[in-house]
């Protein structure tokens, strides 16, 4: 990885991005792409557009999510503590003692002492009603002078750069994505390509797959490739013979499934085994787990591929990836559009 990229990606986990917040990494998303591509424009949602075209007959659309899982100020008592509710899946259990930030206050995640709990409750995960965040504050009149209810709060965990190019941080999903997509768009913005392309930073996939919804029906993509993390199940407790083998340093992951295009998935095997780049394939049962769910919908129907970074301890703030596995999404991905033929269907016999 290049110092530029390695910056960029520092920026991307630096910047918080809870869902229906996604501003402040959309404008460095398009910051890192405005001198390849000038026509860059966000529509009504948040979604924002990157359009690689000539007008040519095949649309490509390539998104990412940009929105991370976070909590919500749902109300202040008269002692300044606030009442928090999760934004998306939020695994609670994993909440307390943890540091938190909003947009102008931050704060520590606090929770009744063991000792103090209930016997019932003693040996039990702490739900996240019976959490709260401290911000120090002196009483309700104080709080409510750096916050309000409904503001956001994430995680406060800095980029743990470890060994084996691995990499921890709070938010990998999704934007580990999202720095994919725009490497791969820097690397396709220098080809002369026979199809068209429109890469996409969506919004609210964490609440519902918002975004995709409504970019993919805008977009009207003949094929979209989404681009999102996986689950990694090589560390103790993974369960890999029940949720499948899959694993950091092993290359990214392609769904196979309903949602998945059969002849998109082979055709993105192919291209790995002539570039001789590691992929690895998870069954993928339900078609509603990713973006991928929501534009395989858009209008009449379009040809998905699901792509996947493996990531351990998804949802938690010290989710975990490889850099190989990246480089190697955005090399299987540059390859398979300049490969793209400009005609052809995808329809399922």
């Amino acid at each position: 990885m290049n110092r530029s990229a390695r910056v960029f990606l520092e920026k991307l986990l630096a910047t918080p991005s809870p869902s229906g917040e996604e501003s402040a990494i959309q404008d460095q998303c398009a910051r890192r792409l405005e001198k390849s591509i000038p026509k860059i424009r966000r529509d009504v949602h948040g979604n924002q557009y990157y359009p690689l075209t000539g007008f040519r007959a095949r649309r490509v659309m390539l998104s990412a999510h940009v929105d991370e899982i976070g909590l919500m100020v749902q109300s202040i008592d008269g002692q300044g503590f606030l009442k928090i509710v999760p934004i998306g899946g939020v695994d609670s259990s994993t909440l307390p003692g943890q540091r938190v930030r909003g947009a102008r206050v931050s704060g520590v995640i606090g929770t009744q002492a063991t000792l103090f709990r209930p016997e019932a409750e003693s040996k039990q995960n702490a739900t996240i009603d019976k959490l709260w965040v401290d911000i120090g504050a002196r009483d309700k009149k104080d709080a409510e002078s750096l916050i309000g209810i409904g503001e956001t709060l994430t995680l406060d965990t800095p980029l743990t750069w470890l060994r084996n190019d691995r990499i921890a941080a709070r938010g990998l999903d999704n934007r580990i994505g999202a720095f994919i997509l725009t490497e791969t768009l820097l690397r396709l913005a220098r080809r002369n390509l026979k199809v068209d392309i429109i890469g996409v930073t969506t919004v609210q996939e964490e609440v519902g797959l918002r975004g995709a919804r409504t970019s993919g029906y805008q977009t009207a993509p003949d094929i979209a490739i989404n681009l999102d993390v996986n689950f990694a199940t090589d560390h103790p407790r993974g369960d890999g013979e029940r949720w499948g083998e899959t694993s950091l340093s092993g290359g990214p992951i392609l769904a196979r499934g309903a949602g998945v295009n059969p002849r998109l998935l082979a055709e993105f095997q192919t291209v790995a085994a002539k570039a001789d780049i590691p992929v690895q394939v998870r069954a993928e049962p339900t078609a509603d787990g990713t973006d991928a769910g929501a534009l395989q919908l858009a209008r009449g129907g379009v040809a998905v591929m699901d792509m996947g970074i493996p990531n351990r301890y998804m949802h938690t703030a010290v989710e975990m990836v490889c850099l190989h596995d990246v480089e190697h999404c955005i090399e299987l991905l540059t390859q398979w559009v300049i490969q793209c033929p400009a005609e052809g269907d995808y329809i399922i016999p």
